[in-house]
């Protein structure tokens, strides 16, 4: 098994190597024992094509063409990563279009992991009609540009992790018994730039743990309810109609916010840190590649499990893929056969 993995590491290798001298997109597909290399910026979708439950697919940097793209398998998709990074050799891998995540009429679907991608459009998680399952799926270290979609029924142990939200999450009907369940979503480590609304708040659990949210987390028309936020982060001054930290029936537990900030009479508030300054980098709470997101007063504003609150407590923020990194990598032909050296570093 071993063995496998070192030769998918260096086919992995070869590909990125042909995408930095020739920048000519690759998308690796792992099946079995089996790989394959599929060339250019239809190179994921000829991938998927050929993809089976249970297979890897992994990418270069570049931008691959998936417009209107639906992704129905239980496969794990690895990126370049969603920013550029010299340091850390990390760069883009690029899904451009919208992208769905389908699951048929009736049935349930397991298993997808999607990691270090940049996605540009809207990324929507899309049923047949009622009564569909998305679970134990996972979106790690991924950019959206812009609003995550909801049309499942159901979302059982779906996580997003290390991921930046710009346009939020609508997660699907927003009116009582029609409005879809999240069963367990959590949010752990992600920046939202844009609010969490239209689920089932009877149904529904959803956590929200050290992020940051720079947005109106919506109190009215029954959108924001029942949210649960633990050491996480609001950096938004608010009035009017649409207002404050997050919905009604939510719990704060450990959190930091500016002050003035208004929270409905309805949420249960376990310690709320309050003040001005935030950030060492920035006073607004606005995302960007280069911010670090380091808080002022990291030792005083802790959170439950006793490290800060925000992206860099509990495990910390890393936006590096987990892809090894491949070095010093040597192709010799001996006779028929081709001889590859490499040294592999986790990143």
């Amino acid at each position: 098994m071993k063995k496998l993995f070192l030769l998918f590491v260096a086919l992995v290798a070869i590909a990125a190597t042909a995408y930095s001298q020739n920048e000519q997109q690759c998308a690796t597909l792992q099946h079995g024992d089996e790989v394959s290399v599929f060339i250019g910026t239809g190179g994921f979708t000829n991938a998927y094509n050929a993809a089976e439950d249970g297979d890897v697919i992994t990418l270069t940097a570049g931008t691959f063409s998936f417009n209107n793209g639906y992704i129905q398998k239980s496969i794990s998709v690895y990126g370049a990563g969603f920013e550029n990074d010299e340091e850390t050799g990390t760069a883009v891998t690029t899904l451009d279009g919208k992208v769905y995540i389908f699951v048929n009429e009736g049935g349930t679907k397991a298993g997808i992991h999607l990691e270090g991608l940049y996605f540009n459009n809207d990324f929507t998680l899309r049923s047949g009609s009622l009564a569909e399952t998305l679970k134990d799926c996972t979106f790690k270290k991924c950019y959206f540009q812009n609003t995550v979609y909801n049309g499942m029924d159901t979302l059982d142990n779906v996580v997003f992790n290390q991921c930046v939200l710009m346009g939020g999450m609508n997660a699907g009907s927003t009116w009582g018994d029609a409005a879809n369940v999240i069963k367990n979503g959590y949010f752990t480590h992600c920046f939202l730039n844009g609010p969490i609304f239209g689920y089932n708040p009877d149904l529904s659990f959803i956590l929200l743990d050290h992020c940051i949210s720079n947005t109106v987390e919506y109190i009215v028309y029954g959108r924001g309810k029942k949210l649960v936020w633990t050491n996480s982060i609001f950096t938004v001054r608010n009035g009017g109609n649409t207002r404050g930290l997050t919905g009604d029936m939510s719990v704060i537990k450990n959190c930091l916010a500016r002050p003035s900030n208004y929270i409905d009479p309805t949420v249960t508030v376990e310690n709320l840190y309050e003040d001005s300054d935030i950030f060492t980098d920035e006073v607004s709470g606005d995302y960007s590649s280069t911010r670090t997101f380091e808080l002022l007063q990291p030792n005083t504003w802790v959170g439950t499990d006793g490290t800060e609150v925000g992206l860099h407590g509990g495990t910390g923020w890393n936006k590096i893929p987990g892809i090894p990194v491949v070095k010093n990598l040597k192709l010799k032909v001996n006779g028929t056969k081709l001889n590859v050296t490499y040294d592999a570093e986790a990143r």
